[in-house]
């Protein structure tokens, strides 16, 4: 069984589903993790002496850390830009969602809720983009059949 969890930074999967995802990857799911931009923006916890510039860096070697502390079976690392995920070509970022689950076949999809956790607007563009390729999206009809099966979506504020 696998579980992807579709999230916007390095960072979010230890802060809002770090123990999801550990009792999983321990219980023996493949657990496997999106994340669509290297946090470059948040700056909070800067290593001393470490440059703005350093930031992209910093947060992709934590994110790899936290993979193997979690357990995780695989972490993918997109290039999308902090902050900004909303202006970037959502057909594309749509896409390439709908492919990592088309391959990965989970059986569930884990990511933030409609509020986005705290508002953040990187969370909730991309959990509308996730919710919208699978066909669950309640605000229109189903852009497509849920791919391979998937049985579920998961998240903080979804039913």
């Amino acid at each position: 069984m696998r579980l992807l969890a579709v999230l916007a930074h390095p960072d979010d999967e230890s802060m809002g589903t770090g123990g999801t995802l550990y009792r999983h990857a321990t219980a023996g799911v493949d657990v496997h993790l999106l994340c669509v931009t290297r946090g470059g923006e948040g700056w909070q916890g800067k290593p001393p002496g470490a440059t703005k510039e350093d930031l992209p860096r910093i947060r992709t070697r934590e994110l790899e850390e936290a993979g193997k502390a979690l357990g995780l079976a695989a972490v993918e690392l997109w290039d999308y830009p902090d902050g900004e995920v909303g202006d970037c070509d959502q057909a594309e970022i749509t896409s390439r969602i709908a492919e990592s689950i088309r391959s990965l076949a989970p059986a569930a999809v884990l990511g933030w809720g409609p509020d986005g956790g705290y508002g953040h607007p990187d969370h909730m563009r991309r959990r509308c983009l996730h919710r919208r390729r699978r066909g669950l999206d309640r605000r229109g009809p189903p852009s497509g059949p849920v791919p391979h099966g998937l049985r579920r979506a998961v998240g903080p504020s979804l039913p």
